[in-house]
């Protein structure tokens, strides 16, 4: 019956019905691939730790090896990652610790502790009112250590900088010995307002920067891009010098000694006369002539 049904419909509806049979082929097979993908796929979740203190640490770059599909830690360390299958391996990566890898298995909770590199955190810069690891910097800095400071004897320390600072301009305001320096960072910025940089004293501002002793410096770092200035505001617009001095440490004690010689008179130099050695040689010049011959005459 629905054989004979089927061969007395007209063309139009024999046509919609093969439609909607299609359709529906189609919306089943989308179905059962939906239910395959998401039988394969696999949460994971954790929490990721440094090894220094036990904290947790944000912002740790977690991502399936070989693809694109990541994301990061929250603020109290913690992640959860959609995977494709329980054969991934997660990556595990943040600035000063070493990556790390770990394949999921059929874990859907993995806590991970990174290990600090100490490659990569050997050497510290201070950059602001603290201080920073050089791997981690991005502004423009120039960095003088003790060694350079010492190789000129000055009583004006910024004098030292001279030719150890690209783009750093420094002259004398006189000729005179405690003459202070005019230093330029980034150039005369104005016509009336002082181009002085700012000067940071172990985080602390400061005025007179000739005051301070060359010999109690330890390192001296120049800040003149705007990345690296940003954190003082418009009081950082000139450029800005932060100055380390030297700590205790801890060791043996150690004692050092730095001495300078120089002449305190030139030699062959005429000696110069007093009051009465030059009024007896004017009297002489006179009498020579006859123009004098006692007290009385001058």
């Amino acid at each position: 019956m629905i054989r004979y049904l089927h061969t007395k419909l007209p063309p139009a509806f024999r046509f919609r019905k093969y439609i909607c049979w299609n359709v529906c082929l189609l919306l089943l097979t989308g179905l059962t691939m939906s239910f395959q993908v998401s039988a394969q796929q696999l949460t994971v979740t954790g929490k990721v730790t440094s090894s220094d203190d036990g904290g947790a640490l944000p912002g740790v770059s977690v991502l399936v090896k070989g693809t694109s599909t990541g994301t990061t830690t929250d603020f109290e360390g913690v992640y959860k990652l959609n995977v494709p299958d329980a054969n991934a391996v997660l990556v595990f990566s943040f600035i000063g610790y070493a990556s790390q890898e770990t394949a999921i298995g059929n874990r859907s909770s993995i806590d991970i502790v990174l290990n600090a590199d100490v490659s990569e955190l050997s050497e510290v810069v201070v950059i602001g009112y603290g201080e920073v690891k050089k791997s981690n910097v991005t502004g423009s800095i120039v960095s003088v250590k003790e060694e350079d400071l010492k190789r000129v004897p000055v009583t004006n320390v910024m004098e030292s900088l001279q030719g150890n600072v690209p783009g750093m301009d420094i002259t004398r305001t006189s000729g005179s010995a405690g003459g202070n320096v005019n230093v330029r960072v980034r150039g005369q910025r104005s016509l009336t307002a002082s181009s002085e940089p700012l000067y940071i004293v172990d985080g602390v501002q400061y005025s007179n920067i000739q005051d301070l002793n060359p010999n109690d410096i330890q390192s001296m770092e120049v800040l003149k891009d705007a990345a690296s200035t940003a954190i003082y505001g418009s009081r950082g617009a000139n450029g800005v010098i932060l100055v380390t001095t030297k700590k205790g440490a801890t060791g043996k004690t150690k004692v050092m000694f730095n001495a300078y010689g120089g002449p305190s008179s030139l030699n062959g130099y005429p000696k110069v006369q007093n009051g009465a050695e030059y009024a007896n040689q004017r009297r002489e010049a006179q009498r020579a002539i006859g123009k004098w011959s006692s007290a009385a005459d001058d």
